[in-house]
């Protein structure tokens, strides 16, 4: 095999992976909105305690999180403003940045409780263990009607989006790092 045709089934493997990625995955921005927007009753409590103190009598830790909650309730309008197309390239530059920079991986783990992974992992394993055709189906229902399921139904569609289709987080997450730099050059070179 020549370096051409071996570059050629390269992107071939690439654009399979990203269809695969689109048809069993929630828009990116909303799964950002929806984990971002998702307050636990210790998150609240924590908001309420750094809101009423003096900044000079907060440990690092509540600095921390104060400037995690500040930019994540500053991003939210934008990324709305995103998904309903209304952002301008300022706008959309700034929430490419953001999801490029951040992890939602990371929010997911402050976010989740012992609760949720347990509830989310019963349920994923259920679904896993049905057909193919269900697990679609299963997927579908739950992507188009994502704004109203629950933390623990987003949970395990994430789980079993990745566990499905082995998007082994490397592999993938290097996909859509590249996806997002390329939206990131098209919204620069406007």
């Amino acid at each position: 095999m020549n370096i051409e045709e071996a570059m050629r089934q390269d992107r071939i493997r690439y654009r399979k992976k990203i269809e695969l990625y689109n048809m069993t995955h929630v828009n990116h921005v909303k799964e950002w909105i929806k984990w971002i927007e998702y307050t636990t009753l210790v998150d609240a409590d924590k908001i309420n305690y750094v809101l009423k103190r003096k900044v000079e009598s907060l440990s690092i830790s509540d600095l921390e999180f104060a400037i995690r909650y500040k930019e994540r309730k500053n991003i939210l309008p934008l990324m709305y403003k995103y998904i309903n197309n209304s952002a301008d390239e300022n706008e959309k530059m700034e929430v490419l940045l953001y999801i490029n920079n951040n992890s939602i991986e990371q929010i997911i783990q402050e976010k989740l409780s012992y609760w949720i992974v347990s509830k989310s992992m019963k349920e994923t394993n259920r679904v896993l263990s049905l057909t193919d055709e269900e697990i679609m189906n299963w997927i579908n229902e739950k992507i188009n009607n994502y704004e109203n399921i629950s933390i623990e139904e987003a949970f395990s569609l994430k789980q079993v989006g990745d566990l499905y289709y082995g998007r082994m987080n490397a592999d993938l997450d290097i996909i859509y790092k590249d996806i997002i730099q390329k939206e990131l050059v098209k919204v620069m070179t406007k």
